[in-house]
């Protein structure tokens, strides 16, 4: 019981990591694209 209840605890902290990861990097690409149309506005 307990080998799962550590399975599933490293499971969701992996899950958490790469969730985190992917918001980090959807953030990091729209602030550049959004600062590439600001510029070609000008």
């Amino acid at each position: 019981m307990m080998l799962s209840v550590t399975m599933l605890d490293e499971t969701l902290k992996l899950q958490k990591a790469l969730g985190g990861g992917v918001i980090f990097l959807s953030l990091f690409l729209y602030i550049k694209l959004s600062k590439r149309y600001a510029l070609t506005d000008k």
